[in-house]
């Protein structure tokens, strides 16, 4: 099985895994507050690596002048991605970042001047113009509970675009750096922004522990393992081998199984302008992604 094989299988196991992170973060939210669930989401996944740092790996915590604002951009996408999805759907969410490989795609051609054949910039236009309409859903289809709510669909892809960011600049900070390091990096750098936050939430929201489930220590331990741990590493394998762009097709496996999680866990439903904007996000992403 060659390198191109296995990042390929690593796409669709990051898409599988990631589709139950929209509702699951959403669930988690109802009964932990939203800057506390990004740290204990952290912190979790910083105490599972600890025993890989014990063992002669202690550089995946190392600090510098190069990584750490690299690891910062997605420290970033995760604040935009939970404020956001705190406010409007998880099928938002999950359709939402099906619009991050086309969003690689117009970076590489911006930044590193890679080109793009005609389909690809028609790809572009019709991705863009579905990613709008998803978007905008709470002004187009009014007193719709499904459309999500304006503020959080801008948050939510205000993530998108900082996440296609990190994708498209991880391909060359992997010529220095191991997948398993950036990806240590930016779980301890994100556990130090955040800790503050979850001091000052302690304070602001004393005693919310008190009303934890079981759902709120299943959605943490799912994001911090499954997700931040084993998720973004094996992301970080399939840009290493496969690409940027294809490492991000992830996002087209995850919306299908996303909205049949999101309606099992949260009970919200597919709205027409939901379906027609979806369709049009992923066909655009699908023009700009193929060979």
């Amino acid at each position: 099985m060659n390198s191109r094989t296995i990042a390929l299988l690593a796409v669709v196991i990051v898409g599988i895994t990631n589709s139950a992170v929209f509702a699951l973060t959403k669930r988690g939210l109802f009964e932990i507050p939203p800057l506390s669930f990004m740290f204990l989401r952290f912190l979790t996944a910083l105490l599972c690596l600890i025993p890989f740092a014990l063992k002669g790996k202690k550089h995946i915590f190392s600090m510098n002048k190069e990584i750490t604002p690299f690891s910062l951009i997605a420290t970033g996408n995760i604040t935009f991605f939970v404020l956001g999805i705190n406010l409007t759907t998880a099928n938002l969410g999950s359709v939402a970042f099906s619009a991050v490989p086309l969003l690689v795609g117009i970076i590489l051609y911006v930044v590193f001047k890679e080109k793009l054949a005609t389909k690809k910039i028609w790809g572009i236009v019709v991705g863009f113009i579905g990613v709008i309409i998803v978007t905008l859903l709470p002004l187009l289809e009014k007193n719709n509970p499904f459309s999500g709510n304006i503020l959080g669909n801008i948050l939510i892809m205000t993530a998108v675009v900082i996440w296609s960011f990190y994708v498209a600049f991880s391909k060359k900070m992997q010529q220095k750096y191991s997948p398993l390091v950036l990806t240590g990096h930016f779980i301890f750098l994100s556990t130090l922004a955040f800790f503050p936050f979850f001091l000052w939430e302690l304070y602001s929201h004393f005693g919310w522990w008190h009303h934890v489930t079981i759902w709120g220590v299943s959605s943490v331990l799912y994001v911090s393992i499954i997700v931040t741990i084993f998720g973004y590493t094996l992301q970080q394998y399939a840009i290493k081998h496969g690409g940027a762009v294809l490492a991000s097709t992830t996002f087209y496996v995850t919306p299908v199984l996303a909205f049949f999680v999101n309606f099992l866990l949260l009970g919200e439903k597919l709205s027409p302008g939901f379906i027609f904007g979806s369709i049009l996000a992923l066909a655009g992403t699908y023009l700009v992604v193929r060979r």
